[in-house]
């Protein structure tokens, strides 16, 4: 892929030449100098490809190669001249000058210094810019700009009027649509961004993010299978989208459907296997299905791949456990709580095995007590698990009546989950003062 004819264009003009710096501007931020400007190169058999009109006022430059610039603008990717752009510093004269020379109705100059001034961070200078620009004509991308800026600074009521007010003149603008649908997400109003990203999608079903957006707030709403149906759209088009492919195997997760699950996780680990809470997340599937092998040759990975992690060393450990291998499991525990004094699963694994363990040797009710409570502390003693294995240390530290106590809280609040059945049989169990001792794989 070449640049463009822009270029040969532009040396044959004496427009560059080969003192022009490079990759100065790769990383900044540029504002454009008017609009209309397209994106775009020439294919190897020299023919012009434009793949994109800049409509936005300011972008990010990913290369500066002999006075051309490349960004990208809705996925395309393509170059223009740099002469046809302006750092931040440099626009701010730039638009001033051009709005003190302008006609009564020329708002251009007016939005693109108000641009400008965001870019600075100047938001209310900015928005000075923008009132003006809105005097000489009330177009809907400068109410959408300055609802916009009005986001930047909080003030997210006058952001909704202005997105309103710009979808009020544009009905069909589906960026105002989607500003406006993230805040009244700000403002936890589910049903009203609801409603915008419906729009937003009526009018432009291949709208990625914008599905991402909807489904998060199914997920907030528990309308799982709505979330898991918008991330299914997107991976039609594009299987390949790993960041979708794992938050759906997270959905069928929560879901219980495991194998919905291993599947989206392993075609994620095809994309990339050097993602290590993939690894742990496929990991979990597999302790889920009780295939501890796998689970443990998941978990392994993700330690090699990270070894810093502690949610790997506590899956490795508790894995390891499960198939009765209590030394290496507690010495994973062990450095989870040295690498992350302040994760709960790391205390709460460590207090299953003290507690728990059919090994007596690896026993020690009265640290597991002190672990456990470590744990509920972490946790303000709401996560049922952690309560279980708070029950099941009371018990071996042989205070059956307390561990009958905290059990009861979990049945309560473990009911309707898959933990209810286990938790109502340990209930009897401390009911008749025996301690509960982990099964182990064969």
């Amino acid at each position: 892929m070449k640049i463009s004819r822009w270029l040969a264009v532009a040396v044959a003009l004496g427009l560059v030449g080969p003192t022009l710096a490079q990759d100065e501007w790769v990383g900044k931020r540029i504002i454009l100098k008017k609009p209309g400007i397209q994106i775009g190169y020439s294919d190897d058999s020299g023919k012009q490809i434009y793949v994109a009109e800049l409509t936005n006022l300011s972008y990010s430059v990913l290369a500066d190669n002999q006075g051309f610039l490349r960004v990208t603008h809705r996925g395309a990717s393509g170059w223009f001249p740099k002469t046809d752009a302006l750092l931040p510093d440099e626009a701010i004269p730039f638009f001033a000058e051009r709005a003190r020379l302008a006609t009564p109705k020329d708002s251009y100059p007016f939005a693109y210094l108000g641009w400008a001034h965001r870019e600075k961070r100047q938001f209310d200078l900015g928005i000075a810019a923008y009132d003006a620009a809105l005097k000489r004509d009330p177009r809907a991308d400068w109410y959408n700009n300055r609802g916009i800026l009005h986001l930047d600074i909080k003030k997210l009521d006058l952001a909704i009027a202005d997105f309103t007010e710009a979808i009020k003149r544009a009905p069909k603008f589906v960026l105002a649509l989607e500003n406006r649908a993230a805040t009244y997400g700000m403002q936890n109003k589910a049903k009203l961004a609801l409603d915008d990203w419906d729009e937003v999608l009526r009018l432009d079903p291949g709208n990625a993010p914008a599905r991402v957006r909807r489904a998060k707030i199914y997920i907030d709403q528990k309308q799982l299978d709505k979330a898991v149906a918008d991330l299914s759209a997107i991976l039609k088009d594009d299987p390949k989208n790993l960041p979708v492919l794992i938050d759906r195997g997270q959905l069928y997760v929560d879901m219980s459907k495991t194998d919905e699950a291993l599947s989206d996780f392993s075609a994620a680990l095809a994309l990339d296997a050097t993602n290590a809470e993939t690894y742990l997340a496929r990991s979990q599937v597999f302790t889920d299905k009780k295939e501890y092998g796998k689970a443990l040759l998941d978990a392994e990975e993700a330690v090699r791949l990270a070894p810093t992690l502690s949610e790997a060393r506590v899956a490795r450990g508790w894995n390891r456990f499960l198939k009765g291998n209590f030394e290496m499991a507690n010495e994973d525990f062990a450095k989870a709580v040295e690498m992350n004094p302040n994760y709960p699963a790391a205390y709460n694994s460590q207090a299953w095995l003290w507690a728990t363990c059919p090994d007596k040797k690896f026993r020690n009710g009265k640290k597991a007590v002190e672990f456990a409570a470590k744990a509920a502390k972490l946790t303000q003693s709401k996560e049922p698990t952690i309560l279980d294995t708070q029950a099941a240390a009371l018990a071996e530290n042989g205070d059956f009546d307390q561990a009958v106590r905290v059990q009861e809280q979990v049945v309560r609040a473990a009911a309707n989950t898959p933990l209810a059945a286990e938790a109502q049989a340990r209930l009897e169990q401390y009911q008749k003062k025996q301690p509960h001792r982990q099964a182990i794989a064969k």
